[in-house]
């Protein structure tokens, strides 16, 4: 499997715009357990995908989030990786963030979208229609989605 590295900052095995293996073993900062003291971002795109899934799992407690996504609308999945970066913000200082991002494109900018041949462009008046569902997962009880966990936006 492959990701691309759209922005890694503070994490010496990758580069910016190049295409990883992935998982990488000598990115061993990208894995568990987090610290908001190496002060890194990394931001990574998968390639397409042909099932829409991604979980973030808390194993200390049991839980997780768990993103499904329309694939035909939404191919790719973002990964955002901060630990500790506060860039211009120090409000964000030693604070760590995972985010799952289902996109349509490989990059955050036109021109990186460009370059991975993933631009796409919405003609004035078409519609652009895709699902997303967020289901959160108490795993130490074996938990199920039900409706009162699982929410859906038709977006």
């Amino acid at each position: 499997t492959e990701a691309f590295v759209y922005v890694a900052l503070n994490v010496p095995v990758l580069a910016d715009k190049t295409w990883i293996e992935w998982p990488q073993p000598e990115a061993t900062t990208l894995n568990g357990p987090y610290s908001g003291d190496r002060e890194s971002v990394a931001k990574l795109f998968s390639g397409r995908l042909s099932e829409g899934r991604a979980a973030v799992r808390h194993l200390d407690v049991g839980e997780a989030i768990v993103i499904d996504f329309d694939t035909s609308a939404l191919p790719y999945l973002g990964v955002l990786i901060s630990q500790g970066y506060y860039g211009p913000y120090d409000s964000l200082k030693g604070s760590v963030f995972l985010g799952i991002e289902p996109t349509n494109g490989i990059g955050d900018d036109l021109q990186t979208c460009e370059s991975t041949g993933t631009l796409q462009y919405i003609d004035p008046g078409r519609e652009l229609a895709f699902w997303v569902k967020l289901s959160i997962l108490d795993e130490s009880k074996d938990d199920l989605p039900t409706d009162s966990a699982t929410h859906s936006k038709r977006l």
